[in-house]
């Protein structure tokens, strides 16, 4: 009982961190390409520079911190799910973690992020592209662990129910007499003797 509550709790913190750290990327995606310019009116002027990179990872982190709110929310606290198919949340979190993994790494070796400081300082907010290739990478690892967690409490899940299995089994062979008629066996006749009738 006590390791399930542990587990529970873990599964919580998780999430929360996957929704946490996902909305950061998301949300450092969203302002690291805008930048306000002096234009020679003294008016400013909002420059926006983005990439496909950014797009990619921007995309996968929205669907990475939604997808993990959902989860928080619908099924962890409010239990409206109470069992989903497991091997779709696995799935689901595989995939996740897969799309992190890849958008993360062409945003980390696109242009924009290997050359922000020389050629594109000026329009982009360098820091905040950086905040959020560490924090797609952070969220990518909540779900690895997260897929572990499911690989391991499914397997102690198993092996919980072939324990029970032979358990049955056992009580059902104690609980057979011995002289009990199986299907396999083969039927002996009983045979009484009966006395012998005198004929009038």
């Amino acid at each position: 009982m006590g390791s399930r509550i542990c587990l529970f709790w873990t599964r919580v913190l998780l999430r929360f961190l996957q929704f946490a750290t996902s909305l950061v990327a998301y949300i450092a995606l969203q302002t690291a390409g805008v930048s306000y310019q002096g234009t020679g009116g003294g008016r400013s002027v909002a420059v926006v520079v983005t990439s496909g990179a950014m797009n990619f990872a921007r995309i996968i982190n929205f669907l990475a911190f939604v997808y993990a709110f959902a989860f928080l929310i619908f099924v962890e606290w409010l239990r409206l799910c109470v069992n989903p198919v497991i091997y779709c949340e696995k799935i689901a979190d595989l995939v996740l973690l897969i799309c992190l993994i890849v958008s993360n790494l062409i945003l980390l070796l696109s242009n924009i992020s290997l050359h922000c400081r020389r050629g594109y300082g000026r329009f982009v907010h360098c820091g905040e592209l950086y905040l959020a290739i560490a924090m797609t990478f952070l969220s990518a690892l909540l779900f690895f662990l997260t897929v572990l967690i499911g690989k391991s409490n499914e397997d102690r899940e198993e092996r919980r129910d072939a324990q029970r299995r032979s358990t049955d089994r056992a009580g059902r062979d104690e609980q057979e007499e011995p002289g009990a008629y199986h299907g396999g066996a083969t039927p002996v006749p009983i045979v009484t003797a009966q006395p012998a009738q005198t004929r009038p």
